[in-house]
């Protein structure tokens, strides 16, 4: 059990996470843009230098997620530079966060974690671990996997 956990949280299969992700959720985001959502979504209002600054990622790898979210109206800065969510955006934020607990819920009456307090704690690792680094397409080689195929 611990090689699956360690197998997903690998940065070449966490893509996969993403797309089963946004399968689930029915939203058409690249897994950087997926990532920034939630993470827009959990501190905004701030700057874009503000997010980097407390995500400790380069701003340099800040700017694609964080204009294309702005681009398709799912983001907003305003006259200061404050990001925020719009309205579309934290309805997609609703679906991003209820499809991560769907398949999460699924791995886990899979796992018993109730009954294995080690399985629980490797649980709690992975998705701390899942939701904590920008997911990385430069490491992503050919086409992104079949959605579901990760966190069923």
């Amino acid at each position: 059990m611990e090689r699956i956990v360690t197998t997903l949280l690998a940065h070449e299969n966490r893509w996969r996470i993403y797309a089963d992700i946004a399968a689930r959720a029915q939203l058409d985001l690249s897994a950087p843009e997926l990532w920034m959502l939630a993470r827009v979504g959990e501190r905004a209002p701030r700057t874009a230098q503000s997010l980097s600054d407390d995500l400790k990622v380069p701003l340099a790898r800040l700017e694609g997620p964080l204009n294309a979210l702005c681009e398709q109206g799912i983001a907003e800065k305003d006259a200061i530079g404050d990001l925020r969510l719009t309205p579309k955006g934290a309805a997609m934020r609703d679906r991003l966060l209820a499809a991560r607990r769907e398949g999460l819920a699924d791995l886990m009456a899979r796992w018993e974690p109730d009954k294995h307090p080690d399985v629980l704690a490797m649980l709690n690792h992975m998705v701390d671990t899942l939701v904590r680094d920008l997911p990385t397409p430069e490491r992503h080689q050919g086409p992104v996997p079949a959605a579901g195929a990760a966190l069923r």
